[in-house]
């Protein structure tokens, strides 16, 4: 399937790459350290961009070596296939030293999100966070000059950008010129909010200063049943109330030279789970060909989907909440 195959080219296959010694911390006064930087007057906003995993086949608990050539077509192939949902902003994307998915792997192979939280782990986060604080401190002193910023990251991206609002979340610029920060495919828990009192959670389509959040699953879904906040990116509310599958503007494939191979209208329903706050998406043809692409991810788990299935409903939320920001 086409779609199957285009979300598969997200996580390319590759040689496995360590954390040595010639994979030091990047320098962002340097063009070389990152993915891209754009600079455009004509558009309203910038994007602060994390990107995911990008090497599925590292499964060696370690660093991506973001100084070899494949680890860096890996970057730049991923980023062409998800930039177009921010393409209203300037992006701005750091390489970074991220986790290996060997990092997230529990002993049958089979992807646990808590398990690089474990000590054992925890040590690759912390040089992958470290790079991206870094990174987030050289954009914000040295090339946001006053602009509106969104926070834009998906699954480790996302775990990354929930980080940096713990630390960072007071500061001036977060505080008043944060258009939203969009955290797809990261669970974000009673517990971390309860832990962070000055953020908060979108409610509607046009909020701002908020995090968007949703990982997709489905109603069959066997992983984690503990509470993690949610919004419907079809009706973009938080309630229960399932959102038909006409409000889905385009589930859409892009691929890694960043040219849309196939968009889908009225691809999928979705609603809230009352029980544990989760997106569950409805109505997909041929479902199971869409589980556990992998073989890594528990059944009923769409994480590897959460962009394709909502590309244009994503993409037209950024420019929504953008325009709202630059009215206030």
């Amino acid at each position: 399937m086409k779609i199957l195959r285009g979300v598969m080219c997200l996580m390319v296959a590759a040689m496995l790459t360590g954390c040595g010694a010639n994979n030091k911390a990047p320098d962002y006064a340097k063009e070389s350290s990152w993915v891209v930087k754009e600079t455009d007057n004509s558009k309203k906003a910038d994007v602060f961009f994390v990107l995911p995993t990008v090497n599925m086949k590292n499964m060696e608990p370690g660093n991506e070596n973001i100084q070899d050539e494949k680890s860096r077509s890996r970057f730049e192939k991923t980023l062409n296939m998800e930039a177009g949902i921010v393409e209203c902003c300037n992006v701005y994307a750091p390489y970074y030293r991220q986790a290996t998915m060997g990092c997230y792997a529990s002993d049958d192979g089979m992807v646990d999100a808590g398990n690089i939280y474990r000590d054992a782990m925890k040590k690759y986060l912390d040089v992958a966070y470290e790079d991206v604080k870094n990174a987030w401190i050289y954009y914000r002193d040295n090339l946001n000059g006053g602009r509106p910023v969104v926070l834009f990251g998906y699954s480790q991206g996302a775990q990354m950008l929930l980080m940096l609002l713990e630390e960072f979340g007071g500061d001036e610029v977060m505080k008043n010129q944060l258009v939203a920060v969009y955290a797809i495919g990261a669970d974000v828990s009673e517990e971390y909010m309860k832990a962070n009192p000055g953020l908060s959670v979108a409610q509607s389509a046009d909020d701002t200063g908020v995090i968007v959040c949703f990982d997709a699953c489905d109603e069959r879904f066997e992983g984690d049943n503990t509470w993690s906040y949610s919004i419907n990116p079809l009706s973009w509310t938080t309630l229960g109330e399932k959102a038909d599958k006409s409000l889905n503007t385009g589930c859409v494939s892009v691929g890694t030279d960043g040219v849309v191979t196939q968009e889908i209208e009225e691809f999928c329903g979705a609603y809230i789970d009352d029980e544990n706050g989760r997106l569950v998406v409805t109505d997909i043809v041929d479902a199971d060909n869409y589980y556990n692409a992998q073989s890594v991810f528990p059944q009923g788990d769409y994480h590897l989907y959460d962009l394709t299935f909502f590309y244009s409903n994503l993409k037209d939320n950024v420019a929504e909440r953008v325009e709202a920001f630059t009215k206030k």
